[in-house]
């Protein structure tokens, strides 16, 4: 079964945007998934293109029993593109809980 997932969206036969997806597990939370990649051109946007790719993405992890999805807003891009407020309205609580992370 695969872990990993690529969404692709097009409008009039031309791409419009792309999502990705990767799965795992732990005994926290179980199986688990996160949104990585959300992109839509700029030309396209606006029009419902990321719901799309959200809601393609959340019915595979769905399918594979993920008992949520996360996304990560970094300070940068909540700065210039708002996205904890665009997360926020696709179903996208805040935790609480932080990342910590460690480059190797």
């Amino acid at each position: 079964e695969a872990a990993n997932a690529a969404f692709l969206a097009f409008e009039e036969g031309t791409p419009a945007g792309a999502a990705t997806v990767t799965t795992g597990f732990g005994f926290e939370t179980g199986r688990q998934a996160e949104i990585e990649d959300l992109y839509v051109l700029p030309d396209r946007r606006r029009r419902g293109v990321a719901r799309g790719l959200v809601d393609a993405a959340l019915a595979w992890c769905r399918e594979r029993g993920c008992a949520d999805v996360e996304v990560v807003v970094t300070p940068e891009g909540d700065a210039r593109h708002n996205l904890g407020a665009r997360y926020r309205g696709l179903g996208f609580d805040e935790t609480g809980r932080r990342i910590l992370s460690r480059r190797l």
